[in-house]
């Protein structure tokens, strides 16, 4: 996922548009979560990457190659 603050990422690719609810620096890499009008979403984000504070509205462009998608574990309460 790429963040798009400026609107600039590919008109015909994958967008995802919701809330920062979350953020956790690990290293080399953030893991964000999403809110979206349908659902919850998780993505690791380069930690060089500037992130709005929680709460703000984001626009994601996404590259469906570099998309793996996990199972739900026993506890659906965890995504």
């Amino acid at each position: 996922a790429t963040l798009d603050l400026g609107g600039l990422g590919d008109p015909q690719g994958l967008k995802v548009d919701g809330t920062l609810v979350e953020r956790s620096f690990r290293g080399g890499h953030t893991r964000i979560v999403i809110r979206t009008e349908q659902t919850i979403l998780e993505f690791e984000m380069d930690s060089t990457v500037a992130l709005p504070p929680i709460g703000s509205p984001v626009h994601l462009s996404l590259r469906p190659e570099a998309i793996t998608c996990l199972p739900v574990g026993e506890d659906k309460s965890v995504l």
